[in-house]
């Protein structure tokens, strides 16, 4: 029965379902008292407990954790007593704690079935979370990608005046406004409301109409709201930088909040759109794409190799083409006198908001060309410091960073949650797998990873997208095949077998082969 109820644990999909689980094989091993704490930010809450008194409060220092997987016979002070515990097990994943779980038992013995799974016990929660955060920024993306599409109508508009007219009314109609207006220098458009009705509105105390001028930023106002005029319940001040142009909407009503994010989404559609009716006006020739946000796309493309052809040191050929107008695919290589620097990356989400962070990574990449030296492990960090001040929204990157010696032939790599990059010898395939999360989910203290590499050794990197076409084992089977066959015919005919239908290619195909 034990196992049956470790089999629950390790198939839960859910982390109610998980914690459950867990406290279930604890019952069925005979557990005498346990308490289960799941730990954010490096405080504990009690998700389950049994015959445990009072609520208990840690971080992860109280409970001793230093990455090691399980203590026996445990002492905590906690304030004036010690709370004893002949056991506790550490749900991690390298310096994460996520969970930590303390028991006392009468039989030490039914607790081998967690000793010798704890480590199984943990990655499923690994995987969990990874699980429900891809799940949370999909939802929140999507929302997010129908409002633009619905906005990007402004585009429409090719004089200033009409853009203010219709951008007042749109952006009222899209958030579900009460009423709103535009200023934009000595301009006022408004619906629903009166310029000298601003100054009648005080947000703690304080006229609008002052407000709006000194912010510099879009801001969502909902609380110490007061209007004599009117019921104000919320307040959306859009602000456009270049420009300076302000939008006013009052009670907005949206299905998910305005965020900081949303917001400089909102901005930079009004500065494309304001710049195309400049440049309009100014009659200043230019092609009309489809739609501006095509002319966005091809701008975000400059930034990545769609092709690297590679003949210093080793040989290599690589592709990445989008599935869509923009990818979130990026591959690169450089190199100095001593070592060749590889760089393959796969942005969470497809199309320009994943391509702008692949436009991160081309200027990262670019300012590596003059180095003698390639650490990867301070660019990794810096990097990763770099998009968590950020504040993406959830949204990460796998990637494989990656130096090789041109003499020692030594390859150094850091992979983040990335595809596993295969290099063929001889008749077999060695595969180098990730030992980290995706960048940008938290904070890591990364390490890296040696293998020796020998010439005539094949070195195949890839991006997810491949994988909707072939599987890993056919993958593999086909690497095997490559022998004498030029490095582009390879990749080129790979592509062609994978992508039936250019215009139903299901994702980004990115990948690189280096011959040694």
């Amino acid at each position: 029965m034990s196992y049956q109820k470790l089999i629950k644990v390790l198939a839960a999909s859910v982390v109610d379902e998980y914690f459950e689980s867990i406290a279930e094989l604890l019952n069925e091993i005979g557990a005498i008292s346990f308490c289960i704490l799941k730990f954010e930010n490096n405080l504990s809450e009690i998700v389950v407990s049994k015959n445990i008194e009072g609520d208990l409060f840690f971080d992860s220092s109280d409970i001793q954790f230093d990455k090691s997987d399980f203590k026996e016979d445990v002492a905590i002070n906690y304030f004036d007593k010690q709370l004893k515990f002949d056991s506790i097990f550490y749900i991690h994943h390298n310096s994460s704690l996520f969970a930590a779980i303390l028991i006392n038992i009468s039989n030490k013995t039914n607790l081998n079935i967690l000793k010798e799974n704890i480590e199984r016990i943990s990655q499923r929660y690994l995987e969990i979370l990874i699980k429900d955060k891809r799940t949370e920024v999909y939802v929140e993306y999507q929302k997010k990608i129908d409002f633009v599409k619905v906005v990007s109508n402004i585009f429409r508009n090719l004089s200033i005046d009409d853009l203010l007219s219709t951008g007042v009314a749109l952006f009222m109609d899209v958030f579900s406004a009460e009423a709103s207006c535009v200023l934009y220098g000595d301009k006022f458009v408004p619906i629903g409301v009166k310029e000298d009705d601003l100054a009648k509105i005080t947000v703690k105390g304080e006229p609008l109409s002052e407000i709006i001028y000194r912010l510099d930023k879009s801001y969502f106002f909902k609380e110490d709201l007061l209007a004599d005029k009117y019921n104000v319940e919320n307040i959306f001040f859009i602000y456009e930088p270049k420009y300076k142009l302000r939008i006013i909407l009052f009670n907005v009503s949206v299905d998910f909040a305005p965020d900081v994010e949303f917001s400089e989404i909102i901005s930079s559609i009004l500065t494309i759109a304001m710049e195309n009716a400049y440049a309009h006006e100014k009659m200043v020739e230019m092609k009309v794409y489809e739609s501006e946000m095509d002319k966005t796309a091809e701008i975000l493309n400059m930034f990545v190799n769609n092709e690297i052809v590679f003949n210093s040191g080793v040989k290599a050929y690589g592709v990445s083409i989008p599935s869509k107008v923009a990818g979130g695919d990026f591959l690169y290589l450089t190199d100095n006198e001593d070592e060749i620097f590889l760089c393959i990356a796969d942005v969470c989400g497809k199309g320009y908001a994943a391509a702008v962070l692949t436009v991160v990574m081309s200027t990262v990449a670019e300012l590596l060309k003059n180095v003698k030296h390639y650490d990867i492990l301070d660019l990794t960090n810096k990097l990763l410091d770099f998009l968590l001040s950020k504040n993406l929204g959830g949204r990460f990157i796998t990637l494989f960073f990656g130096v090789i010696d041109k003499k020692s032939l030594e390859l150094k790599y850091i992979s983040l949650g990335h595809e596993p990059a295969y290099i063929v010898r001889d008749n077999a395939i060695i595969e180098l797998h990730s030992s980290f999360l995706p960048m940008g989910i938290m904070k890591e203290e990364y390490g890296i990873e040696k293998i020796r590499l020998s010439n005539e050794d094949l070195l195949f990197l890839f991006t997810d997208g491949i994988i909707e076409y072939i599987d890993y084992e056919n993958l593999k089977y086909r690497l095997m095949e490559i022998k004498d066959t030029p490095l582009e015919d390879f990749v080129k005919n790979l592509y062609k077998e994978c992508v039936k239908d250019r215009k139903q290619q299901l994702d980004d195909f990115t990948c690189a082969v280096l011959k040694i």
